[in-house]
């Protein structure tokens, strides 16, 4: 076993040992109260600096836009879309965030569920609108962004039940 393994053992042991809570020995709230006063009142921003950084969004979008654009302009997903490994990365994808769900709450358990459905239905909306119009690159970037949201939802849930794997298994 090495250093850093013994490091995280010795860690998750004590942490399985400190109390779920600790309550002050006295009320906080008398020093915290006095300091919660709006003392320092924000700087508005003035219609000038708005404008500046308007101004500059705008010309770093005008010089930024055409190599964006450029850069996904001959990408088509169509043929990404049923490439094997694509669909490879998918499925385990999908079955790790099984395997994760179920150490969801309810509520967030449901609420992700609704969100994947929804991911996944305008996934299949812009599918079909691309066997329609297979060389738009608006559709083909819709349709990549989707599937990034597919694949980004199936990582937060893996990466948010990771401690729980974790420390369930020490």
């Amino acid at each position: 076993m090495t250093s850093t393994e013994k490091a995280e053992r010795l860690l998750d042991q004590m942490l399985a040992e400190f109390p779920r809570e600790r309550r002050p020995r006295h009320d906080l709230w008398g020093g915290i109260a006095p300091n919660l006063s709006d003392r320092h009142p924000r700087r508005r921003v003035t219609p000038w600096v708005a404008g500046g950084l308007a101004a500059g969004v705008a010309l770093a979008l005008a010089v930024l836009w055409p190599q964006w654009g450029s850069r996904w302009s001959n990408m088509s997903l169509m043929s990404v879309r049923d490439s094997g490994a694509l669909l490879s990365v998918r499925a385990r994808q999908a079955h790790a965030y099984q395997e994760r769900l179920p150490l969801l709450d309810d509520p967030t358990r449901a609420r992700v569920e609704r969100d994947l459905a929804v991911i996944q239905a305008a996934e299949a909306d812009l599918a079909q609108a691309l066997t329609l119009a297979p060389h738009s690159a608006v559709l083909s970037r819709l349709y990549e962004g989707t599937v990034q949201q597919e694949f980004d939802l199936y990582d937060a849930i893996v990466r948010a039940t990771e401690p729980a794997i974790t420390r369930t298994t020490t």
